[in-house]
């Protein structure tokens, strides 16, 4: 139960994040974007991960794709996609490796 209270935590600081808002003015490599059990991620790696995957996404489709529309529907763009995406992976990673310290796998 305990960790799944964390995930809860953990998608509502992200779902924070995915509106861009910082809160502190610190800069972006001394601001903890999200926490997960004993690990800090830093604003400056999501906002790594976030860039790293639409630059992909560009490269393939044009440079204005993070602004069309996904076409399925929902009224997401590629971007708000792009963003739960990688949002999503980190959320597993941190989870995974929670466990991995928790079982004492490395």
């Amino acid at each position: 139960m305990q960790d799944a209270q964390k995930q809860h935590s953990l998608v509502s600081y992200c779902h924070t994040l995915g509106g861009c808002e910082q809160l502190e003015k610190k800069a972006p490599e001394d601001t903890v974007a999200v926490s997960f059990g004993d690990t800090n991620i830093m604003l400056d790696e999501v906002t790594y991960m976030i860039r790293s995957m639409e630059y992909t996404y560009e490269s393939y489709f044009g440079s204005n794709i993070c602004g069309n529309d996904m076409g399925d529907g929902s009224g997401m763009t590629v971007g708000d996609y792009i963003k739960q995406m990688s949002l999503s992976q980190l959320r597993q990673t941190l989870v995974l490796n929670e466990y991995a310290k928790k079982n004492g796998i490395e």
